[in-house]
Formats: C-alpha cells, structure tokens, sequence
C-alpha cells in the first residue's frame, strides 16, 4: 500500500504520523508527532471554538505510534469533516 499524506498514518520509515492540519471555524493549526491539541469552549483550550454545542473541553487530537487519535470529551459527540466520532 502507498503512503497517502492526506490519510495521516505513519510515513514509510519515519517513527510517527505525518504532521497533521487542523481547521476549525477560521483556525488553522499544524500538529507535529508528540504534539497534542485540546479543542472546546474554554478560553484555556489550545484551540478555542464558541458555540452552545461545544463542550468545555470537546476534544483532544493526540499522534500515537500508528496515527493521530482523537478523543471525544463531549456530550454532542465530534466530527471529522462529515464523520462522527466518538459519543
């Protein structure tokens, strides 16, 4: 199988995932291996999104081993595009 950028996942003989382009609501962030991003509410979140369905902490977006992770801390549940994740 070949490597597609656009998929994340770990690159052919690279430790990590491939840095992966965050895009929200006009906010535009890189993430690099071993970085991690909380996205929600607070004004403490490293990426910080206002509206009545996003929780204080709604997500956290973390590079493991075989790819980025993205946990849902929310009760709406998280989207990827047009995917549900999580609840």
């Amino acid at each position: 199988m070949a490597y597609d950028p656009g998929r994340g996942g770990a690159r052919p003989g690279m430790s990590g995932p491939a840095p992966l382009e965050v895009r929200a609501a006009g906010h535009r962030r890189t993430l690099r291996p071993g970085e991690t991003l909380v996205v929600g509410r607070d004004e403490a979140s490293d990426l910080q999104l206002v509206g009545a369905r996003v929780s204080p902490e709604h997500l956290l977006i973390r590079s493991t081993a075989d790819g980025w992770q993205l946990v849902d801390r929310s009760r709406n549940g998280s989207f990827a595009g047009a995917a549900r994740s999580g609840s």
